[in-house]
């Protein structure tokens, strides 16, 4: 994940020009804090972290941004459908807690 500290006056440009790159799969604004300076997070995908870091300097030169910062993760979850109606509740799998 790309994490850019956009300036405001450049927000609106900045995340119209992310979110149109092929190679960003999401793109979206979050307040800065005293703490945490950025505030456009683009999501890229890449097999390595030397093809994730050439993604994100790549899309800095083209929106010519050197404010940014690289975040990698590490493990992968299964995401999966939230599935409605199944019948576990009343087969005894509520959920407990």
């Amino acid at each position: 994940m790309g994490i850019w500290k956009a300036p405001p006056e450049r927000i609106e440009e900045l995340g119209a020009f992310f979110a149109a790159q092929a190679v960003v799969t999401h793109c979206y604004q979050r307040p800065k804090y005293p703490d945490w300076p950025y505030n456009l997070f683009t999501l890229v995908h890449a097999r390595t972290l030397a093809e994730c870091d050439a993604l994100i300097a790549g899309l800095a030169r083209q929106a010519k941004m050197d404010q940014y910062a690289v975040l990698y993760s590490h493990n992968e979850y299964k995401k999966t459908r939230l599935r409605y109606f199944t019948g576990d509740i009343e087969g005894g799998n509520a959920p407990r807690g």
